[in-house]
Protein backbone atom coordinates (compact mmCIF):
# COMPACT_ATOMS: atom_id res chain seq x y z
CA UNK A 1 0.00 0.00 0.00
CA UNK A 2 2.99 2.49 0.51
CA UNK A 3 4.13 1.66 -2.60
CA UNK A 4 0.82 2.61 -4.53
CA UNK A 5 0.99 5.79 -2.66
CA UNK A 6 4.71 6.64 -3.60
CA UNK A 7 3.23 6.03 -7.02
CA UNK A 8 0.51 7.80 -7.03
CA UNK A 9 2.34 10.88 -5.58
CA UNK A 10 5.42 10.48 -8.21
CA UNK A 11 2.66 10.64 -10.73
CA UNK A 12 1.64 14.26 -9.37
CA UNK A 13 -1.46 13.42 -7.37
CA UNK A 14 -1.72 13.30 -3.39
CA UNK A 15 -2.49 10.28 -1.62
CA UNK A 16 -4.16 10.03 2.04
CA UNK A 17 -3.54 6.85 3.65
CA UNK A 18 -4.64 5.52 7.20
CA UNK A 19 -5.30 2.39 8.65
CA UNK A 20 -9.30 1.51 9.38
CA UNK A 21 -10.68 1.35 13.10
CA UNK A 22 -8.78 -1.40 14.87
CA UNK A 23 -7.00 -2.62 12.35
CA UNK A 24 -3.04 -2.13 11.10
CA UNK A 25 -1.50 0.40 13.65
CA UNK A 26 -4.76 1.34 15.13
CA UNK A 27 -5.62 -2.34 16.10
CA UNK A 28 -6.65 -2.11 20.25
CA UNK A 29 -8.63 -5.58 20.42
CA UNK A 30 -7.44 -8.39 17.96
CA UNK A 31 -11.00 -9.96 19.30
CA UNK A 32 -13.04 -7.17 17.86
CA UNK A 33 -12.22 -8.15 14.15
CA UNK A 34 -13.21 -11.90 14.71
CA UNK A 35 -16.76 -13.85 13.65
CA UNK A 36 -19.12 -14.80 15.87
CA UNK A 37 -18.73 -18.17 15.36
CA UNK A 38 -14.81 -17.29 17.03
CA UNK A 39 -16.05 -16.06 20.22
CA UNK A 40 -17.15 -12.80 19.36
CA UNK A 41 -20.82 -11.71 20.48
CA UNK A 42 -20.31 -8.66 19.50
CA UNK A 43 -19.64 -8.93 16.21
CA UNK A 44 -22.62 -6.86 14.37
CA UNK A 45 -22.01 -4.16 16.61
CA UNK A 46 -17.80 -4.39 16.31
CA UNK A 47 -18.49 -3.94 12.87
CA UNK A 48 -20.76 -1.22 12.24
CA UNK A 49 -19.00 0.59 14.48
CA UNK A 50 -15.74 0.33 12.14
CA UNK A 51 -17.42 1.13 9.24
CA UNK A 52 -19.01 3.75 10.44
CA UNK A 53 -16.33 5.50 11.69
CA UNK A 54 -14.01 4.34 8.47
CA UNK A 55 -17.03 6.50 6.45
CA UNK A 56 -17.07 9.53 9.04
CA UNK A 57 -13.31 9.55 8.36
CA UNK A 58 -13.40 9.47 5.14
CA UNK A 59 -16.02 12.12 5.02
CA UNK A 60 -13.59 14.91 7.12
CA UNK A 61 -10.40 14.01 4.12
CA UNK A 62 -12.90 14.50 1.52
CA UNK A 63 -14.01 17.91 3.34
CA UNK A 64 -10.59 19.27 4.21
CA UNK A 65 -8.53 18.62 1.39
CA UNK A 66 -10.50 20.79 -0.59
CA UNK A 67 -10.99 23.74 2.54
CA UNK A 68 -7.59 23.73 3.25
CA UNK A 69 -5.14 22.84 0.44
CA UNK A 70 -7.09 23.89 -2.79
CA UNK A 71 -7.54 20.27 -4.05
CA UNK A 72 -9.91 20.42 -6.92
CA UNK A 73 -12.83 17.99 -5.53
CA UNK A 74 -13.76 17.34 -9.48
CA UNK A 75 -10.28 15.38 -9.41
CA UNK A 76 -10.85 13.72 -5.83
CA UNK A 77 -10.96 9.48 -6.36
CA UNK A 78 -11.32 7.38 -3.53
CA UNK A 79 -9.62 4.16 -3.82
CA UNK A 80 -9.68 1.40 -0.65
CA UNK A 81 -7.96 -1.50 0.09
CA UNK A 82 -8.99 -4.71 2.04
CA UNK A 83 -6.17 -6.41 3.57
CA UNK A 84 -7.85 -8.96 5.64
CA UNK A 85 -11.05 -11.09 5.30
Amino acid sequence: LDAFARRVTEAGMMAVRWDAPNHGARLIDESANSHWLQGNLANATDMYAQMTSTLREIQVVLDFLPAKLAVDFAKVAVVGFSQGG
